[in-house]
């Protein structure tokens, strides 16, 4: 069943309370340079209920890749848990059945988006774009958006460029569908109560580590209006003379939504999980 009809079939009992939401995503990490380092797939399945939200995250990588990923505190199945009414913040281990938990930071300045200091020796250039492209993907009429960001890197102190990098984002994105108004309500919500950062932002948090200006480019995507059902961003450099090249690949598409009642239960850590 398309999930727009999925939606609207459970839409018309009444729309005067906010619903329970859920959705899965697969995000493909193609891995950095020739060496693919980082590669991954990634099925994340978002529940969101009132003040809560849970994503459970299932990594599937070669397991040099996995044991990385493992040394680096990435959980390759694990839960996230943000109890905005409680400043509760818990993560799941489900391989080891542990959890942990901690309050939530405060919230910071009231921006969302990450201030990034100037440097005189990079350069920065941005490009958007609404195209008048639309598509239907599982029933939901969505429009093309694109980002084009340039970052040039000079030697310090003088104008020569050493390195440039260009980043291409695409997007099928959706506003007018049952769900939407929930997502956006608890995304507003927690700016407004923590500075944690957001869980659904796409993937984007793979590439932070990666990728020189990840401020620069994930404060451009997540500005963009409308929720994201399917997007690719990818990522080219050069030095010098050299030829343009490719040498990162994310894509992403919403898999299934969902808006029928959540357990109050889906937003605790216990049952036989045990506290590390």
């Amino acid at each position: 069943m398309p999930l727009l009809m999925a939606f609207m079939l459970l839409a018309v009992a009444g729309t005067d309370s906010w619903a329970d939401v859920s959705y899965v995503e697969q995000i493909i990490n193609s891995g950095l340079g020739s060496k693919k380092t980082g590669a991954r797939k990634t099925v994340n399945r978002v529940y969101i209920k009132g003040q809560r939200q849970r994503v459970h995250s299932e990594i599937a990588a070669k397991k040099a890749q996995a044991r990385v990923l493992s040394k680096q505190g990435v959980l390759v199945n694990g839960s996230t848990i943000l109890q905005l009414d409680r400043s509760s913040l818990y993560n799941i281990d489900h391989t080891r059945q542990t959890f942990t938990h901690q309050q939530l930071p405060p919230p910071g300045r009231g921006v969302s988006a990450k201030v990034v200091a100037k440097n005189p020796d990079r350069e920065v250039t941005f490009q958007s774009e609404e195209l008048a492209e639309t598509k239907r993907i599982e029933g939901i009429v969505c429009h093309k958006v694109a980002v084009q960001m340039r970052v040039r890197h000079m030697n310090p102190g003088t104008k020569k460029v050493r390195r440039e990098n260009r980043y291409l984002f695409q997007a099928w994105v959706a506003k007018d569908f049952p769900g939407y108004a929930e997502i956006e309500r608890f995304r507003r919500l927690q700016e407004q109560k923590t500075s944690h950062p957001s869980l659904i932002g796409g993937g984007l948090e793979q590439i932070e580590s990666a990728v020189d200006d990840y401020d620069d480019i994930s404060g451009q995507i997540t500005a963009l209006d409308g929720f994201p059902i399917q997007s690719i961003l990818k990522v080219y450099t050069k030095s010098g003379k050299q030829k343009e090249r490719q040498i990162f690949q994310l894509s992403r598409k919403v898999t299934s939504l969902s808006y029928t009642a959540l357990s109050d239960t889906l937003f605790e850590a216990g049952g036989k999980l045990r506290q590390r």
